[in-house]
């Protein structure tokens, strides 16, 4: 796993675009967590075309600017999308957005808009954050389709089947301070085949703290939801040795601008029997815009319990950040102790 996040810049080599990149999409990105390359910044004596190919191939993320339609970047692009690398797209021109993308979300800026370099970094940001946070990757890669046809790992649908490689051993990472692993703190996952309806549309991104403390913490945000909607962020461990006694899942939790509600979630499962316990705050669910609160779900587990689950949920849109979480259990001395 690298311990840094790259992205790799597609676009013209000319003004007003070579303005662009230090003042707008390196920024953006590098705000969003990304070690920023183009092609001029690489050196290699040999064709470029061969530092451009292993640019996109060694990238977490590409951003490619398609104003103009230069063929150059459109063939980039191309390869990108070959082997399945997220892309951000922007464009100042609708037209020069070809008709195979148009269903694509593109950032569409107007240079004769006052503001609009702070919105284009601002609008980047916010996209390569939450390309990370999908669980899937548009279009998929046409390698990895092939690989898994032939392997026989696709479903009905078309899709790969889960597996349950994403259960760790016990709770870690509760203070978010861990490495960053296919876009999620280390041990954390976006909650696909565990909680029902979950929405993958969530952008989780981890952030230092904004009041002073040391640390950092996660943050997670939607900006056009359905007030149905919700995404999660969770962590699935195996709990026999809790069956029947009594555990805390709390932490802080800071808010701003939920129109639905925000909380932790503890959920009990059995061989075979989900959900012999789950609680999601329901009594003093978190809304609107809060400061940093300490909050707490307790459960007695019941007997039958084989794995715990627990995670951070947003229902609607807004922001909420969550740290310094923490799971524990109650002792026959009266004391509540780490797990």
């Amino acid at each position: 796993m690298k311990a840094t996040r790259t992205a790799f810049i597609l676009m013209p080599f000319r003004q007003p675009f070579d303005s662009y990149y230090p003042a707008i999409f390196r920024p953006a990105l590098e705000a969003a967590g990304f070690e920023v390359r183009r092609v001029d910044d690489l050196y290699a004596p040999r064709p470029i075309m061969l530092d451009i190919q292993e640019g996109i191939a060694n990238s977490d993320l590409v951003l490619c600017e398609m104003t103009g339609r230069n063929p150059n970047v459109f063939y980039e692009l191309g390869l990108a999308h070959a082997v399945g690398k997220p892309a951000v797209l922007v464009s100042s021109a609708e037209e020069d957005i070809p008709f195979d993308l148009r269903h694509v979300r593109v950032i569409q800026y107007e240079p004769r808009m006052a503001g609009w370099e702070a919105k284009l970094r601002s609008d980047i940001e916010r996209a390569a954050v939450a390309v990370l946070s999908s669980h899937t990757v548009w279009p998929p890669a046409l390698v990895q389709r092939s690989q898994s046809m032939e392997s026989g790992l696709v479903t009905q649908a078309g899709l790969i089947k889960p597996d349950d490689s994403r259960t760790v051993a016990r709770p870690v990472n509760l203070g978010f301070d861990g490495s960053i692993e296919g876009g999620y703190p280390h041990g954390w996952f976006n909650s696909e085949g565990h909680v029902s309806n979950v929405s993958l549309d969530y952008a989780v991104r981890v952030v230092p703290r904004d009041d002073g403390k040391p640390g950092r913490c996660v943050m997670m945000f939607k900006d056009a939801a359905e007030q149905s909607g919700f995404g999660s962020i969770m962590q699935r461990f195996p709990a026999a040795f809790l069956a029947g006694r009594t555990v805390r899942f709390e932490g802080e939790i800071r808010t701003e601008e939920v129109e639905g509600w925000a909380g932790f979630w503890l959920r009990a499962d059995g061989d075979g029997q989900p959900d012999l316990f789950h609680d999601n705050m329901s009594g003093h669910r978190v809304t609107g815009t809060s400061d940093w609160t300490w909050h707490a779900v307790e459960a007695h587990l019941p007997a039958a319990t084989t794995m715990v689950n627990l995670g951070v949920i947003l229902r609607g849109t807004g922001v909420v950040w969550a740290d310094n979480l923490r799971f524990s259990v109650w002792n026959p001395n009266g004391t509540w102790s780490d797990v």
